[in-house]
């Protein structure tokens, strides 16, 4: 894997495999004055689906490639504790406690780790510059289903 920084306000991050030439799997767009990504390109490439890879997932994401991009931690505002300390602070004790009990905020994939046939190239998908807070219910719901929807289509027409 290749990562290509610019050094401008912003970054284009690029990771690359190499199988028969270079192959781009993402295209990240970080602002790093304001630490955020802003978006994510990943093609899906529906003709490989028949090579995907069902083994054994990663499932934490790993922030060593990218410790120089924030000030903070990542993974601190994840947390269910801080979740909790933040919408306190917005929304008020009582009012916090009807969100926080029935939902919560989880990492949601910009490129989604499924778009990719092999696990080493899933696994790019697990740094937080691919991941933004998105509520749970969004992620595993509607989202998840738009998601699916986009990857058979790619499956059945093997399109690119």
């Amino acid at each position: 894997m290749k990562l290509f920084l610019n050094s401008n306000q912003g970054k284009i991050l690029s990771y690359h495999v190499q199988i028969e030439g270079f192959h781009k799997l993402l295209t990240v767009c970080y602002d790093k004055v304001i630490e955020k990504t802003i978006y994510v390109i990943n093609t899906l490439y529906g003709s490989f689906y028949k090579y995907y890879d069902t083994g054994p997932r990663t499932y934490y994401f790993n922030t060593k490639p990218n410790k120089e991009l924030y000030r903070f931690d990542p993974e601190y505002f994840y947390k269910a504790g801080t979740q909790e300390i933040f919408l306190k602070h917005i929304l008020g004790k009582n009012k916090s406690q009807l969100i926080y009990e029935t939902t919560f905020i989880s990492r949601g994939h910009l490129a989604p780790d499924k778009d990719f046939v092999l696990l080493s190239w899933q696994q790019v998908t697990y740094f937080y510059l691919n991941a933004i807070p998105q509520w749970h219910s969004i992620n595993a719901g509607n989202w998840n289903i738009l998601e699916n929807f986009i990857r058979n289509f790619a499956k059945k027409t093997k399109l690119d």
